[in-house]
């Protein structure tokens, strides 16, 4: 996997929650694919922005049972309150946690030479 020009090598996203991995990686997926297709454009700050603006489209896409929940659309501004809590590491600091924390998988990450995503 060619990323290109990017200076980033490891990104971490701790959810505090082990169901959201599986709602989020596919989030993960579409940095990657962002990654490869625009490279050193892309900060750790913009990854970061994008991935915060990812949560509440992901867990409606996932997570979200329409024929119960669909009225209540308008109310799902409290997910921004528990996605603010959410850690997005990168490179040493990521790569730090994932060696010395078990989060009962309820953290994601990417490593940009292969693309994988596992939990931790």
């Amino acid at each position: 996997m060619k990323i290109k020009d990017s200076d980033i090598r490891t990104i971490s996203v701790i959810y505090g929650d082990n169901d959201f991995p599986h709602t989020f990686n596919h989030l993960l997926e579409t940095i990657v694919r962002a990654l490869e297709w625009r490279g050193e454009e892309l900060t750790r700050n913009d990854i970061d922005f994008l991935i915060r603006e990812g949560f509440k489209f992901h867990y409606m896409a996932y997570q979200m049972r329409f024929r119960e929940d669909k009225k209540h659309l308008k109310d799902l501004d409290f997910l921004v309150d528990n996605f603010k809590d959410i850690k997005i590491l990168f490179d040493e600091e990521a790569e730090f946690d994932i060696e010395n924390n078990d989060h009962d998988c309820g953290a994601s990450y990417v490593v940009l030479l292969d693309g994988i995503i596992n939990n931790y």
